[in-house]
């Protein structure tokens, strides 16, 4: 205690993006609506940049407000079976 602690902080100069298996991870395990969302998408690449699919990802991994969800289902594009797949989430 007491000491004092010095930290460098440098710019990066690589990023490297995450191998495809961990892009959207959560989403990615819901068979049911991964193939539903990947369906609106052309390229992967197009799947991984979603902000939709970052949300449903956001969703799935238990890191959003259940009222505000509910609220916005209808917005999401989903099918029936796609919204009552993602309310399993919210319980």
């Amino acid at each position: 205690m007491g000491e004092e602690v010095n930290t460098l902080i440098i710019p990066y100069k690589y990023f490297y993006l995450a191998e495809d298996y961990h892009q959207k991870y959560y989403l990615q395990g819901d068979n049911n609506l991964s193939s539903e969302i990947k369906g609106y998408f052309k390229e992967f690449q197009d799947f991984v940049n979603s902000t939709a699919a970052a949300r449903l990802n956001g969703i799935i991994g238990g890191y959003a407000n259940p009222n505000l969800v509910e609220a916005e289902l209808s917005e999401y594009g989903l099918s029936v079976s796609g919204i009552n797949d993602l309310e399993r989430y919210l319980k």
